[in-house]
């Protein structure tokens, strides 16, 4: 992926402010799904917490502890998925996965500030920083279905 020099400043001014500033971090008092994330390639370990009311993500936080890509992955992810429908989430996962992975279906302004994960399409062992949570809300949706 080619990315002009404004829009790769763009990119990681996105990833640091959320990685320094995370949203929607900290266990909130109630939910209804829960899952973990663990990347033992960089000891990033979360817990995501989703209250979903009528096939909607209605909240979604996260807690625990990682390096400054999945903790900002996290944080976009939850701002993302907030008030988001479960067919939403699952375009959205799709979506990132593909950007993350440098094969991007969706257009930046389809996936906003989402979209900074893309720059990690050029290095591959960072890409599971990216992805982790996604993969903790489809677990924690499937064991609560």
């Amino acid at each position: 992926m080619s990315t002009d020099p404004d829009l790769q400043e763009w990119f990681e001014a996105v990833i640091l402010d959320h990685g320094e500033d995370p949203r929607h971090f900290g266990a909130p008092e109630r939910h209804s799904h829960r899952a973990q994330s663990y990347n033992p390639i960089c000891g990033d370990r979360f817990t995501i917490f989703l209250s979903v009311e009528d096939a909607a993500i209605s909240s979604a936080c996260f807690d625990g502890r990682g390096c400054t890509l999945s903790v900002a992955a996290h944080s976009m992810m939850c701002e993302a998925l907030t008030g988001a429908t479960i067919a939403e989430f699952e375009t959205l996962r799709d979506q990132v996965r593909a950007a993350v992975e440098g094969r991007a279906t969706a257009s930046p302004g389809e996936l906003g500030e989402l979209a900074a994960l893309s720059v990690i399409s050029r290095a591959p062992a960072r890409q599971r920083c990216a992805l982790i949570g996604w993969e903790a809300v489809e677990r924690a949706l499937s064991a609560n279905s």
